[in-house]
C-alpha cells in the first residue's frame, strides 16, 4: 500500500487482517486482546477449575460465577426477585456525557436507534409485568415509555456539550455541602452521602466540608427539570433504568431484546458467549477477590517490587531537586516535601488481598451458601 494514497491502510492494514472484529464486539484493539487473555485465564484457571480455595470470599466468587452461568434458573426467575427488591434508593440511573449526542443527533442516531430504544423498552416492561403477575396494558406501557424517552431527551438537552467541558478552571468550583443543598434542594445530600459513604465519613460530613462541583449550572437545570416533571414519570424512569441495568442477569428473553438494540446502536452482531459476560460481571462485582486469584496465578511479584523501587528513586530525586531549588521559599519547599513524602504508592494491587483473613473481612457481608 502506498502511504501517500492510504496512510491508514499502510499503518494498520496488517492489524485489521490479523484481528477481525469478533461478532459480539463493535470494536477491537490491543486492549481488547489483553482483556480477552485475562478473561480466558480467569475462566480456565479459576472460575471453572476444580481447585478449592481456603478463602470464603473466593468461594463466594466462584459461586457467583456458577449462578451467573445457570441460565435455566435465571430464565425461571426472570425479573421477579429484582423488581420485588426495588426501593428507589439506587444510584447510577442517569445519563453520561456521551449520551447527549445519542439523544440530540437525530441525523446520526435517531432514525433507527430511538425507535428501537422505544420498542425494546416497551417489550421489556411488558416482560417485567408478566414476571411479577401484573396486568399488561400495551398502550399504557408504550405511553409510559415514550414519556421516559422524552424526559431523557430533555436531560440530554441540558447536559453540557463535550466541547464546552475543556475549561478546567471554570469547572473547578469548590462549595460547602450546605451550598450544594441550596443549589439542588430536591436531594437530601446529607442523607445521600451518609448512605453511600463509609460510616467513618459521617463526622467529616457533619463539619460541612467543601467539595468539587464540576457543573454548577447543570445542577440548577436538573433541579428545574425534575421540579417541573410529573413524579410518576421520574419514578418510571428510575424503575426502568435500574431494571435495565440488570438485563444480562434476567434470562434469555431479556438478553435477546437487548441484543437487538445493541445491533442497531453499535453494530454488535451477536451476543457474547455466556462465560464472557459472567467472567466480566463476577470479576467486576468482587474485584479484590478476583484480583487475589489472578495475582497468585499470573502476576510476577518481582515486577511490583521493581516498580516500588523505581518510585522510591524518583521520590529521592524529587526531594533533592526541591532542596536545590532557589526559586521557592522555605515554607513552600517544606509543603512540597511533605506532599511528596505522603504520596501513596498504588502499584498493581493492594497487599491485603493476598491475606485470606483480611480479604474475607472485607467481604464479610457476602454470603457463599448455595
Amino acid at each position: 500500500v502506498d502511504p501517500c494514497v492510504d496512510f491508514f491502510e499502510f499503518t494498520c492494514g496488517n492489524w485489521k487482517a490479523r484481528h477481525p472484529i469478533p461478532s459480539y464486539r463493535s470494536s477491537y484493539s490491543q486492549f481488547s486482546v489483553l482483556h480477552d487473555k485475562v478473561q480466558a485465564k480467569m475462566r480456565g484457571e479459576i472460575f471453572e477449575s476444580e481447585e478449592v480455595f481456603p478463602s470464603k470470599s473466593v468461594t463466594a466468587l466462584k459461586l457467583m460465577y456458577r449462578r451467573c452461568m445457570d441460565q435455566h434458573e435465571l430464565n425461571r426467575i426472570g425479573a421477579r426477585k429484582l423488581i420485588e427488591s426495588i426501593r428507589f434508593d439506587q444510584g447510577e440511573l442517569g445519563l453520561g456525557a456521551s449520551t447527549r449526542e445519542y439523544y440530540l443527533d437525530r441525523e446520526k442516531y435517531g432514525k433507527k436507534s430511538l425507535p428501537t430504544d422505544s420498542t425494546s423498552s416497551t417489550t421489556l416492561v411488558k416482560l417485567f409485568h408478566e414476571d411479577v403477575g401484573l396486568p399488561v396494558n400495551g398502550s399504557k406501557i408504550a405511553n409510559d415509555v415514550d414519556e421516559i424517552i422524552d424526559l431523557e431527551t430533555k436531560m440530554a438537552q441540558i447536559l453540557v456539550a463535550e466541547k464546552d467541558r475543556r475549561n478546567y478552571t471554570k469547572m473547578y468550583n469548590l462549595r460547602h455541602l450546605s451550598e450544594l443543598q441550596t443549589l439542588m434542594p430536591l436531594v437530601d445530600w446529607y442523607r445521600y452521602f451518609r448512605t453511600v459513604a463509609p460510616a467513618f465519613i459521617n463526622d467529616y460530613l457533619a463539619g460541612n466540608p467543601k467539595m468539587l462541583i464540576i457543573e454548577i449550572d447543570y445542577m440548577r437545570r436538573v433541579n428545574r427539570l425534575i421540579s417541573s416533571t410529573d413524579p410518576r414519570i421520574i419514578t418510571n424512569y428510575a424503575y426502568l433504568r435500574y431494571t435495565l441495568s440488570w438485563s444480562g442477569e434476567l434470562g434469555m428473553r431479556y438478553e435477546v431484546i437487548y441484543q437487538k438494540f445493541y445491533y442497531v446502536m453499535y453494530g454488535q452482531k451477536k451476543k457474547a458467549p455466556r462465560w464472557v459476560d459472567c467472567t466480566s460481571t463476577t470479576t467486576y462485582q468482587m474485584q479484590y477477590a478476583a484480583g487475589a486469584l489472578y495475582v497468585r496465578k499470573a502476576f510476577n511479584e518481582t515486577s511490583k517490587n521493581m516498580m516500588l523501587e523505581m518510585i522510591a528513586d524518583l521520590q529521592d530525586a524529587f526531594d533533592n531537586m526541591l532542596a536545590e531549588s532557589d526559586w521557592m521559599d522555605e515554607t513552600t519547599k517544606a509543603r512540597a516535601v511533605y506532599k511528596a513524602k505522603h504520596m501513596l504508592r498504588h502499584v498493581g494491587y493492594p497487599d491485603f488481598i493476598l491475606d485470606d483473613e483480611k480479604l474475607d473481612d472485607y467481604y464479610s457481608g457476602v454470603s457463599s451458601t448455595e
